[in-house]
């Protein structure tokens, strides 16, 4: 099993470089600066960490209006407010939704927007087929993510696939 997850996981020089250098989605330092702060304030998963971040990545977004990850990050935060309803949940995920779709105008082709177009999809859609497909088109796009094998999980498991929710 251990040999298949390193398999499965293996990435080759160019597939690294390219995550390595092109990891970044902006030229201007201070956003992308900005972006990993509000990643990292995220990923507390608190309401204090999620008001910063949301400072993070909106802050990020006035340096470069063009970031299609600082526009994810924030969908990903607005979803979080929903789903914890530390904020009403219809307000978090028309926010979500709007933030999500901004970055999937700039770039589709980034696995965190399908990531987070996935998000929104279950959390206010509730249309899990929909959900599914940016979740597999995340994992597509660069298969070391967790988020999406999570989220895809998380569905799964609503819908009572269990041996299917361990699978991916």
């Amino acid at each position: 099993i251990a040999a298949r997850v390193v398999e499965r996981f293996k990435l080759s020089a160019g597939e690294l470089q390219q995550r390595v250098l092109g990891a970044r989605h902006t030229d201007n330092p201070r956003a992308y600066h900005l972006y990993l702060k509000g990643r990292f304030n995220w990923s507390r998963r608190y309401h204090g960490g999620l008001a910063t971040a949301i400072d993070c990545f909106s802050r990020a977004i006035a340096e470069d209006a063009g970031y299609s990850l600082a526009h994810a990050g924030l969908a990903d935060v607005y979803a979080f407010l929903g789903l914890y309803s530390l904020m009403r949940p219809a307000d978090a995920f028309a926010m979500a939704a709007s933030a999500a779709h901004r970055a999937m105008q700039i770039d589709p082709d980034v696995p965190e927007v399908q990531t987070s177009l996935g998000l929104v999809a279950t959390g206010r859609d509730w249309d899990f087929p929909k959900a599914m497909r940016h979740l597999g088109r995340a994992i597509e796009l660069d298969r070391t993510q967790a988020l999406p094998r999570i989220y895809h999980s998380w569905i799964q498991v609503i819908l009572g696939n269990f041996p299917e929710a361990v699978r991916l």
